[in-house]
């Protein structure tokens, strides 16, 4: 498969869960997490059974996606979780960066960022990480 067919299923993939509760999103500001020059694209995303919404209607679920480790890609199933106060999540992303007569791929991580500043235009710092709505599922890779 090409690389970029591959880059495009790992996009879909991330929409491929309507009608539920998400969490507020948006870009990687330009301050937020440098990228990460990685020999190889994603393998395909995996599908996540999205069990039962959690009674709690501030809970919202965040789509199963690869992360790149020291390791290589790693899967992290996604999750119902309550997000931080008054942030967005960007989700993760690869793009192609055409280069010397070869192209380099790169990806950022899923970040939360905070609300824009009132004075500066600029996004705040990035936020805590989320906390999960009830116990993670078993016999699901992390």
């Amino acid at each position: 498969m090409k690389r970029s067919n591959t880059i495009a299923l790992v996009a879909l993939a991330a929409a491929c869960t309507p009608g539920l509760r998400k969490p507020p999103t948006g870009p990687h500001p330009a301050f937020g997490a440098e990228p990460i020059f990685v020999d190889e694209a994603p393998p395909p995303a995996k599908i996540d059974e999205v069990p039962p919404a959690p009674s709690n209607e501030s809970c919202v679920w965040i789509d199963g996606a690869w992360a790149y480790t020291d390791r290589g890609w790693q899967w992290t199933a996604g999750e119902w979780i309550l997000p931080p106060a008054s942030c967005y999540f960007a989700p993760p992303a690869i793009g192609w960066i055409n280069a010397d007569e070869k192209g380099l791929l790169w990806y950022r991580p899923g970040r939360w960022y905070g609300p824009e500043g009132s004075s500066t235009g600029e996004k705040s710092a990035t936020c805590a990480e989320p906390t999960p709505c009830g116990p993670r599922r078993p016999g699901v890779d992390q």
